[in-house]
């Protein structure tokens, strides 16, 4: 009886210990110029990110169903998307160089709440961390001195 149950004991130790983690974000190539990404507070924060010019949107609801709603940068930021050249990117730009064309973004959320959300650029180290408006509840970047 004490070899059924150490035995039964091995088996749910090994499965829980090998289990697969939740993933929070899609599985794509690395030269994918798109990806998905959830943080583990819930399906409002729902993002696709364009790894080459890092903008994000998140997903809401609108009037006809889901949709993909861009994050604001606050006001003009200064990004280093590729090589040694630097751009203004303003809020609604996405005009890139044929050269320019390749992944330079990438998102990170954190199980530790929302405000531990950030957008890298994988060439630069320029982060951007996401608040809150506490007026309007709306999401916005805002770069990391």
């Amino acid at each position: 009886m004490k070899r059924v149950l150490f035995t039964i004991t091995l088996i749910l130790f090994f499965s829980c210990c090998f289990s697969q983690d939740s993933h929070q974000m899609s599985s794509v190539p690395d030269s994918s110029r798109w990806e998905i990404v959830q943080s583990q507070q819930g399906v409002r924060y729902t993002f696709k990110i364009d790894k080459y010019i890092g903008r994000v949107y998140q997903l809401v609801m609108g009037e006809n169903g889901e949709t993909w709603q861009p994050i604001p940068f606050e006001g003009l930021i200064e990004t280093y998307i590729s090589g040694l050249e630097y751009r203004r990117i303003e809020t609604g730009e996405e005009v890139l160089p044929e050269d320019m064309l390749k992944p330079s973004w990438q998102l990170f959320t954190s199980g530790h709440g929302i405000k531990y959300t950030f957008l890298l650029n994988i060439h630069s180290g320029i982060t951007l961390k996401l608040f809150v408006d506490t007026e309007t509840e709306e999401l916005f970047w805002k770069k990391i001195e």
